[in-house]
């Protein structure tokens, strides 16, 4: 399932497990310089890999 991921949700994921703080789309696209398009399209690939749940206060990686 990793192997499918664009290198952009790869580093999405990376930044959610690292850095929970900062769980929303526009954090992460600043932290990780994306724009926030592709963090957006980042998280929905990750929410449609199981990889990511979207809480009320933002995203949060899924436990291994």
């Amino acid at each position: 399932m990793g192997d499918e991921l664009s290198t952009e949700a790869r580093a999405v994921l990376a930044s959610l497990r690292e850095r929970p703080a900062l769980n929303t789309a526009t954090l992460i696209a600043m932290n990780q310089n994306f724009d926030h398009p592709a963090a957006e399209a980042a998280l929905e690939q990750l929410k449609a890999a199981g990889l990511v749940v979207q809480r009320p206060l933002g995203w949060r990686a899924v436990k291994d």
